[in-house]
């Protein structure tokens, strides 16, 4: 009974932590591409802004393909701000070390005794538990943070 159980604990760690990696890879691109696209568009609205044009339709052309970058720049920094990437990526980061350590954990008992008591095994799987309630809490604490600042 004891070794299903924990085969089951292994099971759903395993399961989380590749669920985890992933949801911080999408976080982590996201947050990344936002960022660097931001900063390009506002590296070359400066340079736009810096063109010394003689003719006033090159000048009115420039003008409003400024206007336009800043308004872009505005509206990803509002989805960088709005989806809180990086704060997931980090979590989620955290999420999946605290998985290794848990798996580490199981694994340096299984070669130091073979026989893992059920005690030892619903001490794993509460760990287990501990470590999703603690993401699901902050991921809540996140949005409820954005609602009260609506």
């Amino acid at each position: 009974m004891s070794d299903e159980s924990l085969e089951l604990v292994e099971h759903k760690i395993n399961m989380r932590l590749s669920d985890f990696k992933s949801k911080k890879e999408t976080h982590r691109k996201r947050h990344l591409t936002l960022t660097i696209a931001v900063g390009i568009i506002g590296l070359v609205s400066t340079i736009l802004l810096g063109l010394n044009l003689e003719s006033e339709p090159e000048q009115e052309t420039i003008r409003i393909t400024v206007l336009s970058m800043n308004a872009l720049v505005i509206f990803l920094s509002t989805i960088i701000t709005m989806f809180g990437d990086k704060s997931f990526w980090i979590k989620y980061n955290d999420t999946c070390n605290d998985f290794r350590d848990l798996s580490f954990e199981i694994e340096f008992r299984k070669t130091h005794s073979p026989e893992i008591t059920e005690q030892e095994i619903k001490k794993f799987k509460e760990r287990y538990q501990e470590i999703l309630y603690r993401t699901n809490d902050s991921w809540t604490a996140f949005r409820s943070k954005q609602k009260s600042d609506k």
